[in-house]
């Protein structure tokens, strides 16, 4: 699994293609289990949410934790 940067780095694109993503998933699916985050791919911005601890990502990818996504860090 690649290691983020600190969060202060990350690309701001990179993190509201996460937040969207999640919010997504939680329109479709309701209130649910808090995910563990959000595998984004670097070129396209497209994802998906993650429940594993240990999730398996392609090479452009890369894990957004739960608690990084912009909306969760403000509660």
């Amino acid at each position: 699994m690649q290691v983020l940067p600190p969060i202060e780095t990350l690309d701001t694109p990179l993190l509201a293609a996460a937040q969207s993503i999640y919010n997504l998933y939680q329109q479709v699916h309701g209130v649910s289990p808090s995910p563990a985050g959000v595998a984004v791919n670097r070129q396209t911005l497209r994802g998906h949410v993650v429940f594993t601890s240990q999730p398996v990502l392609l090479p452009q990818e890369c894990f957004i934790p739960y608690h990084h996504l912009p909306e969760v860090a403000s509660l």
